[in-house]
C-alpha cells in the first residue's frame, strides 16, 4: 500500500505559488499608436496585416488625439484611451 502524498504536495504547491503581478496602470502602458517606435512582439511585427495597418495608421498624429478628462466627480476606473477604438 502506498502512502497518501496529496497533503504534502498541496503544501509544496502553495509554498511555490507566486502571487500574480498586478497589471500595469493604463498610464504606464505605451499605446502602440502614440509610440510607434515601441517594438511589437516578433510574431505581431511579422504579420503582413499588422504591417499594412501600422503603415496606414502610423502616420496620423495619435499623440495629439483628444482624450477624455480624468477629472471626474464620480468614482470609478480611469477612462480608457479613445485612440485604439477609433483606429479599430
Amino acid at each position: 500500500m502506498l502512502p497518501d502524498f496529496t497533503a504534502p504536495f498541496k503544501r509544496l504547491r502553495l509554498a511555490l505559488r507566486r502571487a500574480p503581478l498586478p497589471p500595469p496602470a493604463p498610464s504606464e502602458q505605451p499605446c502602440p499608436l502614440t509610440h510607434p517606435d515601441v517594438p511589437l512582439p516578433e510574431w505581431v511585427a511579422q504579420d503582413p496585416l499588422v504591417q499594412k495597418y501600422r503603415s496606414l495608421l502610423g502616420v496620423l498624429p495619435w499623440a495629439e488625439f483628444p482624450e477624455r478628462s480624468t477629472e471626474r466627480a464620480w468614482p470609478g476606473p480611469s477612462p480608457e484611451r479613445r485612440a485604439p477604438f477609433v483606429a479599430a
